[in-house]
C-alpha cells in the first residue's frame, strides 16, 4: 500500500510537472500571438519581425494541439495563431508580405478548426464567441477570394460571414462589437458586389454600412477603431459615387475620410498604420479633384500623400502594402500632370510606377489587383505618349496592356473594373487606327 500510494505521488507530481510546463508554453506562445505582437503592429520595419514571431508562436501551439487536441480553448488559440499568420502574409489593407496564395492556405486551417469548434459549442456562452470568431474567418477567406480575383468564391464566403453577424447583432442589437462586424461586413460584400458590376447592390450595402458607422462613432466618438472603420466607410461609399459620376456626394465623403485620418494620425504621428491611411486619404481626395478639373488642387493631394508611403516603404522592405500605396500614388501623379500637359513630368512619374508595378506583380501573382495595375500603367503611358505625338510607342502600350487584361479574362482570375478597363483601351486602339 506505501508503495502504490508512492507512485501514485509520483504519479501526480509528474502530471502537475507536465502540467506546469504546458502552460508555460502555452503562455509563452500566447504572449508572442498577442501582447509581443499588438506591440509591433504600428512598428515601422515590423513586418518580417511579426511574421517569424508568430510562426514561433504557432509552432509551440501546434505542438501543445497534438497532445491535447480536445482542448477548445487551446484549439481557439491555434485557429488565432493561423489567423495572424495569414494576416501578415497577405491581409488587404494592412502591412503585409504579399503572400496571397499563402494566406489563403493559413485561413483555410483557422476556417477547418473554427468550424469545428463552433460545432461543437453546446451552450451560448461557447457558441456565440465560436459564430462571432468563424464570421471574421470568413470574412478574411472572402477579401482574399476577391483579391486572387475569385468572383463567385468571394461573395459566398462574405454572405456566410454576413449571415453569421446578422444572427448575433439580431439577438444582441446593443453590442456593439457585433454591430460594428456586420457594418464591415456590408462594406466587405460591396467589394464582391463591385467585382460583378452589381453597382446598385454596390451603393445600397455600402450607404447601410456608412449609416452604421455613423451610429457606432456616435455612441463611441473617441474610439480609434470605429473612427477608422468610419472613415473606410465614407471612402467606399465614396467610390461608388466616383463610379456612378455623383461627384459633389462623392467630395464630401473623401473631404470627411481626410478629416478623419488626419486627426487619428495627429493622435500617433508614428503609428504606420495611421501614416498610410493619411496618405491614402490625400490620394483619394486628389483623385476626386482631379475628376472635378482642380487639376493643381489634386496635384497638392497626391505630393501631401507621398512622404507617408515613402517613408514606410524606405523603413520595410518586406512590407507590400506600403509600396502598393506609393506605386498607385506614382501613377495619379502622372495622370494629373498629363491632364495639366506637363508630358515629360508625368512620362517619369507613369514609368517610376510601371517599375515599381512590375515588381509588385512579379512578387505575387496570384493577386489580380497586382496584375492589373501593371495594365493600367501601360495605358496610362500610352495616353502621354499619344499627348506627346509618340503615336508607335503609344500603341504599343495600348496593346500590351490590352494583352495583360485579356490574359486576366482568359483565366477566369478577372472582374468587371478589368473588363472596363478592357474596352477602355479597346478605344483608345480603335483612336490610334483612324
Amino acid at each position: 500500500m506505501g508503495f502504490a500510494l508512492y507512485q501514485a505521488g509520483q504519479a501526480r507530481a509528474g502530471y502537475e510537472s507536465s502540467r506546469q510546463r504546458f502552460e508555460q508554453i502555452r503562455n509563452l506562445a500566447n504572449t508572442l500571438l498577442f501582447e509581443t505582437d499588438d506591440m509591433l503592429v504600428g512598428l515601422e520595419g515590423a513586418t518580417e519581425v511579426q511574421a517569424r514571431l508568430v510562426k514561433n508562436a504557432l509552432g509551440y501551439l501546434d505542438q501543445l494541439a497534438r497532445n491535447e487536441n480536445k482542448d477548445p480553448r487551446l484549439q481557439e488559440e491555434l485557429a488565432a495563431a493561423y489567423e495572424k499568420v495569414g494576416d501578415i502574409q497577405g491581409r488587404l489593407g494592412t502591412t503585409n508580405l504579399g503572400q496571397t496564395a499563402q494566406a489563403l492556405e493559413s485561413y483555410r486551417k483557422c476556417e477547418a478548426i473554427r468550424e469545428s469548434i463552433r460545432s461543437q459549442a453546446r451552450k451560448a456562452d461557447g457558441f456565440i464567441p465560436a459564430s462571432n470568431n468563424l464570421a471574421r474567418t470568413y470574412a478574411r477567406i472572402s477579401a482574399t477570394l476577391c483579391t486572387m480575383g475569385d468572383t463567385q468564391g468571394a461573395p459566398n464566403y462574405e454572405r456566410k460571414a454576413l449571415g453569421i453577424r446578422e444572427a448575433l447583432y439580431g439577438g444582441d442589437p446593443d453590442n456593439l462589437e457585433f454591430k460594428r462586424a456586420l457594418a464591415s461586413s456590408l462594406t466587405t460584400l460591396s467589394g464582391s458586389l463591385s467585382q460583378v458590376g452589381d453597382f446598385q447592390a454596390v451603393a445600397d450595402t455600402r450607404r447601410e454600412a456608412l449609416k452604421m458607422f455613423e451610429e457606432i462613432v456616435a455612441r463611441q466618438p473617441d474610439s480609434k477603431p470605429d473612427l477608422r472603420g468610419l472613415a473606410l466607410a465614407l471612402a467606399r461609399m465614396g467610390s461608388i459615387e466616383m463610379h456612378e459620376n455623383q461627384l459633389e456626394s462623392n467630395l464630401q465623403h473623401y473631404q470627411r475620410a481626410l478629416d478623419i485620418d488626419s486627426r487619428l494620425y495627429l493622435r500617433d504621428t508614428t503609428d504606420v498604420q495611421n501614416r498610410l491611411n493619411k496618405g491614402w486619404a490625400h490620394n483619394n481626395y486628389g483623385l476626386i479633384l482631379n475628376r472635378l478639373g482642380r487639376h493643381n488642387d489634386a496635384l497638392a493631394q497626391f505630393s501631401a500623400a507621398k512622404p507617408f508611403f515613402e517613408s514606410v516603404s524606405s523603413a520595410d522592405d518586406s512590407d507590400v502594402r506600403g509600396k502598393t500605396l506609393l506605386e498607385t500614388n506614382h501613377a495619379r501623379t502622372a495622370e494629373t500632370l498629363l491632364s495639366l500637359d506637363r508630358h515629360r513630368e508625368a512620362l517619369e512619374q507613369a514609368e517610376i510606377s510601371l517599375k515599381g508595378r512590375e515588381y509588385l506583380a512579379g512578387l505575387n501573382r496570384y493577386n489580380v489587383g497586382a496584375q492589373g495595375e501593371v495594365a493600367e500603367t501601360h495605358v496610362t503611358l500610352g495616353r502621354i505618349k499619344k499627348a506627346m505625338g509618340r503615336i508607335e510607342d503609344a500603341r504599343s502600350h495600348f496593346l500590351t496592356a490590352r494583352n495583360r487584361f485579356e490574359d486576366l479574362i482568359r483565366n477566369e482570375r478577372s472582374n468587371f473594373a478589368i473588363k472596363e478597363d478592357l474596352a477602355a483601351v479597346e478605344k483608345e486602339i480603335q483612336a490610334l487606327a483612324k
